[in-house]
């Protein structure tokens, strides 16, 4: 162990008092965190300064610290089992200080910049506004409208939904049972009864089909475009709010910059694109 020290300070088997104190002063002020605060530099400070603690208070005569009952082996076993877990100690706490300080920067690259903070903010109240704006359209009073249905799908999950193609013609997916009164029409479309929204007209209500009661059926798409995608835009309120660097505030930060706008572009064109063509076939 002596030897190992040693050789971490840079000294030769036989160095005196003196010479490790020198080595020592001097690979400390290289390394110490104060001085050097890259991980590396603190990996190597709690090194130098293990080999250090070790050199000078090695023991004058090492067979006086042996007991009676006790060999040089199991000594030496136990003294080093105690060192390396002082120094594996210290290196989780430089690697938490470490982690403390990253985050810290990069949570004051956002703070601390101003025309970065006011477009963040700005871009944080135009998604939670938006995310309100959608589920506000889900409370309000539906409205009725009559649509042209293109195609039929069968479901057996008792649920119905819209399907638009890539020609505008719009697809019903219902549950079986009203798949066939949508086949015994004749005629290569079926007429479709709904609620939508009053503000982006989304379908949220299948009232009739081929003037046939279908029991008011939920639109189960309508239940992820506008709910789950609104209160994700919700979210980005906390960076308004929580001001303590955290590493989940980093990632909120960074989806505020690039996921959120790609989310809010998907939705405003699937809302826009749909409510065309749903005026194309309105009745």
């Amino acid at each position: 162990m002596r030897k190992q020290s040693l050789k971490i300070l840079g000294l030769s088997d036989d160095a005196t008092p003196e010479e490790i104190k020198k080595a020592y002063r001097r690979k400390a002020f290289l390394y110490h965190p104060d001085l050097n605060p890259s991980l590396k530099a603190q990996e190597e400070f709690v090194k130098i300064d293990t080999a250090y603690q070790f050199l000078i208070n090695e023991p004058e005569s090492f067979a006086e610290q042996i007991s009676s009952t006790e060999n040089a082996t199991d000594f030496e076993r136990r003294k080093n089992s105690a060192l390396y877990a002082k120094i594996a100690n210290e290196l989780k706490k430089n690697q938490a200080k470490a982690y403390r300080n990253n985050i810290m920067k990069r949570f004051l690259f956002f703070k601390e910049n101003p025309l970065l903070d006011v477009f963040m903010a700005g871009l944080t109240l135009l998604f939670v506004g938006y995310g309100m704006f959608v589920m506000i359209d889900q409370m309000i009073d539906p409205q009725e409208e009559t649509i042209r249905a293109y195609g039929v799908d069968f479901s057996f999950d008792g649920f119905y939904y819209m399907k638009l193609s890539n020609d505008g013609a719009l697809s019903v997916n219902v549950p079986w049972e009203v798949a066939a009164r949508i086949k015994s029409h004749n005629g290569d479309f079926s007429i479709v009864d709904m609620e939508v929204s009053p503000i982006f007209k989304i379908p949220r209500r299948i009232l009739l089909v081929n003037l046939q009661d279908v029991h008011s059926g939920w639109v189960l798409l309508n239940v992820f475009y506008n709910w789950v995608i609104p209160v994700l835009m919700i979210v980005p309120i906390f960076w308004l709010f929580y001001k303590k660097p955290s590493y989940p505030m980093i990632v909120l930060a960074n989806c505020i910059l690039f996921i959120y706008p790609i989310i809010l572009s998907i939705h405003l064109y699937i809302t826009l694109s749909f409510r065309a063509r749903m005026l194309l076939e309105t009745l």
